[in-house]
């Protein structure tokens, strides 16, 4: 993908929201498609992946003696369980006001639908 330079630069899920800053509609949505295409052709390879990283984790937290794999990755931390089950609940109690939100960007920014690159970018324009 060409930056506003021109030069060539690779597409990534890093450079990804570099580009949604600086580009308009056309080029957000054929970033989104690629993004979204290449992400569906390696979907069982990211699952397997996915999944490993789980059983290893859960392994280590049984050699270790935790009560599960969350407590082993808050343990480093300090962090008690609790401040993590309050964190969740809140951003679950907070999501209508987030939907809200979306909802009234997409209706002034006159969509039908709203997608997430239209979501991600504060300065987006059709």
């Amino acid at each position: 993908m060409k930056n506003e330079k021109g030069q060539l630069v690779e597409l990534s899920h890093s450079s990804f929201s570099a580009f949604l800053y600086r580009h308009r509609a056309r080029c957000a949505r054929t970033l989104s498609r690629r993004i979204t295409r290449n992400t569906n052709r390696n979907k069982n390879s990211l699952a397997a992946a996915l999944n490993a990283s789980v059983q290893r984790d859960v392994y280590y937290a049984r050699a270790r003696n935790h009560k599960s794999a969350r407590e082993v990755a808050l343990f480093a931390d300090r962090v008690p369980g609790e401040v993590y089950d309050e964190l969740i609940e809140t951003v679950h109690a907070n999501l209508p006001a987030v939907h809200r939100y979306y909802e009234l960007r997409r209706k002034k920014m006159k969509l039908r639908d709203i997608h997430q690159y239209e979501r991600m970018c504060p300065s987006f324009q059709a």
